[in-house]
C-alpha cells in the first residue's frame, strides 16, 4: 500500500514497520515509560489509560517519512 500511495515529489520515501506480539507490547511499554518522564504527574493516569487502550490492539503500524529526501527535493524545486 505504501509503494502505491502518493508521496511528496513522488519520492516514495515512506516506510512502515508492523509490530505484533511481544514487540507490540514492548513498544507501548516504552512509550509509556518515556511519557512518564515528560508529562505532568497529574496527567499520568489518563495517559496510561490511553496507552493501555493502544496496547490492547492486535498490533501497531509505525509510519516513517524520510524528511532528508523531501527537504532535498524541496530545495531543488525552489
Amino acid at each position: 500500500a505504501i509503494r502505491h500511495s502518493p508521496s511528496a515529489f513522488n519520492s516514495q520515501s515512506s516506510r512502515a514497520v508492523v509490530l505484533f506480539g511481544q514487540s507490540h507490547h514492548k513498544f507501548w511499554n516504552t512509550v509509556l515509560e518515556v511519557l512518564k518522564t515528560i508529562i505532568p504527574a497529574e496527567a499520568v493516569s489518563g495517559t496510561e489509560q490511553k496507552i493501555q487502550s493502544f496496547a490492547a490492539g492486535a498490533g501497531t503500524v509505525l509510519f516513517y517519512e524520510d524528511q532528508s529526501i523531501i527537504k532535498s527535493l524541496q530545495e531543488q524545486f525552489e
